[in-house]
């Protein structure tokens, strides 16, 4: 069968590669795996041609163009003309830390070396959001237990190897219960030869105090603290997010921002979820954010939940790939040109000449 609001969309979007129109067209179909119809666990592909890398996973089997057969994906039961290797499959637990770059199996740009912790899952939880119902799986662990857990897993006691830690938590009960749980992180990891960067990633850090009291920790080095606000959507976010986060309307996030702006925290960035609103929207936010903050964007993760469903802006579900183009085009009118992230859900794909990519095929092909 004919996808023809996939070939409309390569049609008009001729300038941008197939392997990055199947990428968008995969998020908004999905994927029809019998490993999943049969209870087993998800898929995680590598997604790649000569030029870019995505990586791509997927929650809940569907009705799809996209099949899984023998750990290839297939389209409309035919090859895809870019290369496509089942990476693993996980279970829905969700993990209390994992490894970006070189230390893990999952790249980065510039082969930093990163480590993603979320001692504090849980949550009221966005709609969207796929931790919602996976975090009454886990309980909040300090810290503390946090590294323990991390040394006796991995082995890993010494810290200084590491560029990054990114922090990303459950709603906290405040500001302040925030603060301390960042510079907990900080302290367990500074016990441990940790002097990288810190990336908070959320939306309760707002205060000139309690940023600066992060800072002072840091020795007010902007380079070594880093923070990408959630947005997610700009308008009309309390009907799908929950407590303190869906509170705020956008006139109070843009002042959230400028202040953080004008309190120094370096590469300030934003997180703006494409898929939950509609485009008319999207450009009156984004416009007004050019000169604040640079997007961290993800496409919409399908968990098959009907909260999850109901989130999905009315141009999303009738343009499927071309309202994702259309989103990417203004994004680069807007920030003249692609804004390359270190995140997989983006809308641009890894340059393969930014990381050593030959080393994690390497590396697969021997596990």
């Amino acid at each position: 069968m004919i996808d023809k609001n996939f070939e409309a969309t390569k049609s008009r979007h001729s300038d941008i590669s197939d392997l990055e129109l199947h990428f968008y067209n995969m998020k908004y179909r999905g994927i029809n795996d019998s490993v999943m119809e049969s209870g087993g666990d998800r898929p995680i592909f590598y997604l790649f041609d000569d030029k870019n890398f995505g990586l791509i996973s997927f929650m809940l089997s569907e009705d799809s163009p996209y099949r899984i057969h023998k750990d290839r994906i297939l389209f409309n039961d035919e090859e895809l003309n870019f290369r496509n290797i089942l990476f693993t499959r996980l279970g829905n637990t969700l993990p209390y830390y994992y490894f970006r770059g070189p230390h893990g199996m999952f790249p980065s740009l510039q082969d930093s070396k990163i480590l993603n912790v979320n001692f504090n899952p849980k949550c009221g939880g966005c709609d969207f959001c796929f931790y919602v119902y996976r975090t009454k799986q886990l309980e909040n662990i300090t810290p503390q237990q946090g590294f323990k857990k991390i040394e006796a897993e991995t082995g890993l006691n010494e810290l200084s190897c590491l560029d990054e830690i990114a922090i990303v938590t459950g709603r906290f009960e405040s500001e302040d219960m925030l603060k301390v749980h960042i510079l907990d992180v900080i302290n367990q990891a500074e016990e441990r030869g940790f002097d990288g960067r810190i990336f908070y990633i959320g939306s309760q850090l707002v205060t000139p105090s309690c940023i600066g009291e992060i800072s002072k920790r840091l020795k007010n080095d902007s380079d070594r603290f880093r923070c990408a606000y959630t947005i997610e959507r700009f308008f009309d976010r309390s009907s799908i997010m929950h407590g303190s986060k869906g509170k705020k309307d956008y006139p109070e996030i843009l002042s959230d921002m400028k202040n953080l702006k004008n309190l120094g925290v370096g590469k300030l960035e934003y997180t703006y979820l494409v898929g939950i609103e509609d485009f008319d929207e999207f450009k009156q936010g984004a416009e007004e954010l050019v000169h604040i903050a640079i997007p961290h964007i993800s496409i919409l993760r399908k968990t098959g939940r009907n909260a999850n469903q109901l989130t999905l802006s009315r141009d999303y579900v009738e343009g499927g790939p071309d309202y994702i183009c259309q989103i990417r085009k203004h994004y680069e009118d807007l920030y003249g040109g692609k804004i390359i992230g270190n995140n997989f859900a983006n809308l641009w794909l890894f340059p393969i000449s930014d990381f050593n990519f030959s080393s994690y095929l390497n590396r697969l092909s021997s596990v």
